[in-house]
Order: C-alpha cells, then structure tokens, then sequence
C-alpha cells in the first residue's frame, strides 16, 4: 500500500507542477507514459507515424491548457482517454473521407488518380521538401531514397534515433498536409 501512496503522491506532484507551468514536470510525466501511449495509438490506428503524432498533440494540447484543466482521474487515465479520443476522432474523419471517396468515385475519381500521378503532385513534394530544414532533408533522403533503417541513419549522422524519428515525422507531417492541400484545392 506504501508503493501506491507513493505513486499518488508523486502524480499529485506532477500534475500540481504542470499547471504551475513547470516544463520538466511536463517532460517527466511524458517519459513515463509516452510507451504505453503510442502503443494505443499504433493498436487503434495501424499507423506509427500518425500515433506519434497523437501523442505529441495530445501533450501539447494538455500544456497548452495546462491551467484550465482538472484531472479527477490519475493522470495516466486522463491521458490515456486523450489519446484514445484522439485516435477515434481521426478514425471518424478516415470513414468520412472514405465515405466521401467513395461517392466522388462515381463521379470520376480517376481524374484524381490521374492528378495525383501527374507533374504538378512531384512538383509539390520537392517544394516542400526543399522548403525543410536542411537535417531534415537529408535523414528523409537517407530513410527513403538510401533505404536506410533509422538507427543506421543514427549511427551515419551522429544522432539518436529519437531525433531521426523526430526529422522522419516532421518531414511526412509537412508532406501530407502538402497533399492534402492539394487536394482539397483540386477537389474544390
């Protein structure tokens, strides 16, 4: 019993320093629970990229409202449930866009198809890649053009792998959203 009024304690802590906008409260109550986040992440979306992405979007959303927040659960339950909204929330808007695929599909989707493989998509991969940090390009280049692994990259560039995870991430987050926008603009 001593060891579970330790942990109360110590999430007490941790959540009394996050709203006092205390970052390595932040920092310590990320590295305690990221794993098994993005472990429910990866399970409910089938995606690793898009889970890493919604755990850091769901911890900078609690910092962000770090002051407005009230936990009446242990602070790895209310995160927890963040990240499963989370995921839930993208699952709904993957069946809308299927849904909505699905009906543009009568109407001639293979003019979209035949978009997405013309000059004007390539063109706008490379500006957006040109467009990112310069470390960034190249552990992307190194991952996709080299078939490098991420601990390869790593050990190539003197990084850990959490920071060639970090650039991979960034690069793919700047990349879909280019597309989506594409899309969007030429869907109309």
């Amino acid at each position: 019993m001593g060891a579970c009024n330790n942990n109360l304690a110590k999430e007490a802590d941790l959540k009394r320093r996050l709203q006092s906008g205390d970052k390595e409260a932040l920092s310590q109550i990320y590295f305690l629970y990221w794993e098994s986040f993005y472990d429910t992440a990866v399970f409910l979306l089938k995606d690793t990229y898009l889970a890493e992405d919604v755990v850091h979007d769901v911890f900078l959303a609690v910092w962000n409202a770090r002051k407005r927040i009230t936990v009446q659960t242990s602070l790895k339950a209310y995160l927890s449930q963040s990240i499963r909204y989370e995921c839930y929330r993208i699952l709904k808007e993957r069946r809308r866009y299927v849904d909505c695929e699905d009906s543009h599909s009568e109407q001639g989707v293979n003019s979209v198809l035949e978009y997405f493989d013309s000059v004007e998509l390539t063109d706008k991969i490379h500006k957006t890649l040109n467009r990112m940090p310069s470390k960034s390009q190249r552990i992307f280049q190194l991952s996709r053009e080299k078939d490098l692994t991420y601990s390869e990259i790593a050990e190539k560039m003197g990084l850990t792998t959490k920071a060639v995870e970090y650039h991979i991430s960034k690069v793919l987050r700047a990349l879909r959203n280019a597309i989506y926008i594409l899309l969007i603009l030429f869907l109309g």
